[in-house]
């Protein structure tokens, strides 16, 4: 009995630690983007600039239907003017959020891993003829533990695409997707939408 709970004791140490790796592995917060091919835009004075900013969001999270107010903060940091009045305005900005979801990378090894322990821990208990019930329980308690430990640690990511319309004068329109990652262990929708959206007004403004 002794050597069967050893060795419960053993694997249940070894799942658990693919937990313990994703958080040692991800515990910073982590934000690539991606625009699938550059706007060019002629170079402007800011201060005579005027850009009329339009933003939607058709994707299922509400979290970015504050977009807009990003976007003309980044931009009037840099000098250009904001004007509501898309006749008037040098450059018309336009963006669609088409995408917004959240990724649990770490799902399917987590379950892999709790499989395997409850699964070898029943398996051990049946060859063990003295202490079968007993190995059961010690089998599912491992497996118990280590799905509690593996259920607060997720690696999660963040996926966000963007269609961007920016149309110079009248007829100078062009277009691109802006992809933003964000991940991290136990990164919350809140902290990613408000470090995403940043990110994007960012890119956008960039763009000018």
């Amino acid at each position: 009995m002794k050597k069967f709970i050893t060795i419960l004791s053993t694997i249940a140490l070894l799942s658990g630690c693919s937990g313990t790796y994703t958080r040692m592995a991800n515990s910073d917060l982590e934000i690539t983007t991606n625009m699938n091919k550059t706007i060019w835009l002629n170079p402007t004075v800011p201060e005579n600039t005027k850009i009329f900013v339009q933003v939607r969001n058709t994707s299922d999270n509400q979290n970015f239907n504050d977009l807009n107010g990003y976007i003309t903060r980044a931009l009037e940091y840099k000098g250009y003017q904001i004007t509501t009045n898309p006749a008037n305005a040098n450059f018309i900005l336009q963006a669609n959020v088409v995408r917004a979801i959240s990724i649990n990378r770490s799902s399917a090894m987590d379950a892999q891993n709790d499989a395997v322990i409850a699964g070898t821990g029943v398996g051990l208990a049946v060859a063990n003829k003295n202490d079968g019930l007993a190995g059961i329980g010690a089998g599912l308690a491992a497996g118990l533990a280590t799905m509690y430990f593996d259920a607060n640690t997720k690696d999660i990511t963040y996926n966000v695409q963007t269609d961007i319309r920016i149309t110079e004068g009248k007829n100078n329109a062009q277009t691109t997707m802006l992809t933003v990652n964000a991940k991290r262990v136990n990164l919350t929708p809140e902290e990613a939408s408000t470090q995403i959206k940043q990110r994007i007004a960012n890119s956008l403004a960039g763009l000018f």
